[in-house]
């Protein structure tokens, strides 16, 4: 069960975000904090709030991120950026075919950059999905 949500993958953002109406949209709590995010653009954003240990669920796999809510624009809803990455451990990146590759609990795991097929937030109802094979 899911909320259907657009992810970009951010290598040059320094924190994880939520689009702020999806965060409202989910009723996600937020703690009051001040910090500026640094997004692959170059671009600084001022965010005064975070949300931790967010359910987050991508094909099969699940998540738990922190993430920062402000307005994200471009049909986006969730930037996964370096933190995101970083649990990840070590992973390949074939950008020619868009497929991410890492290891997780001793299985292989990918995932596939498909326009279709939006990620869930764990715990919403979700449609069949084909944006990872194991």
């Amino acid at each position: 069960m899911g909320t259907g949500v657009h992810i970009l993958v951010d290598t040059g953002a320094t924190h994880n975000v939520i689009d702020i109406s999806v965060a409202r949209a989910i009723g996600l709590l937020e703690q009051r904090t001040h910090t500026t995010i640094l997004l692959g653009s170059g671009n600084e954003v001022s965010c005064r709030a975070a949300a931790f240990s967010v359910p987050l669920c991508i094909d099969t796999e699940s998540f738990q991120i922190g993430t920062f809510p402000f307005e994200i624009d471009n049909n986006i809803n969730v930037i996964l950026g370096t933190p995101w990455l970083a649990d990840l451990g070590c992973f390949t990146w074939d950008f020619s075919t868009t497929e991410l590759h890492y290891f997780h609990n001793g299985r292989s795991i990918y995932f596939n950059a498909i326009r279709a097929a939006p990620a869930h937030p764990r715990g919403h109802p979700r449609p069949p999905s084909t944006t990872g094979h194991h």
